[in-house]
């Protein structure tokens, strides 16, 4: 059975260490880039590629030791509510689930979303 090299997680602190490495590098290849720096060049090629938002997400207040960084579904609606809910909390006003829910609901209709229904699964 053949065996192939097995997939690496890089999180974000690490994918910005190899870029500013690969930065430092002299001009070459990114095949021979790659292999200084450990990983694939397929790998390398796409934290090239992606760049502008791994920079983007390390400059913002995304844990750096997470490997994969994702949005949900309707990030409208997650951004309204989450401005919503600080203006709210600096209220000092009592914010429990269901009123969550609620004003989810009112936001993502205010923006258009028809068919969103906020869930537990959402909220969490």
């Amino acid at each position: 059975m053949p065996k192939g090299t097995q997939r690496q997680n890089i999180n974000l602190r690490e994918k910005c260490e190899m870029l500013k490495k690969y930065d430092a590098l002299p001009s070459c290849i990114q095949s021979s880039a790659a292999i200084k720096l450990g990983i694939t060049q397929s790998t390398l090629s796409r934290f090239v590629r992606n760049r502008k938002k791994i920079s983007e997400d390390s400059t913002s207040n995304i844990n750096p030791k997470r490997k994969k960084i994702r949005d949900g579904k309707d990030v409208a609606v997650e951004n309204a509510l989450l401005q919503w809910f600080t203006n709210v909390r600096t209220l000092n006003a009592p914010i429990n689930r269901g009123i969550l829910m609620e004003k989810a609901a009112i936001l993502a209709s205010k923006l258009g979303h028809k068919g969103f229904k906020p869930t537990d699964g959402w909220l969490s």
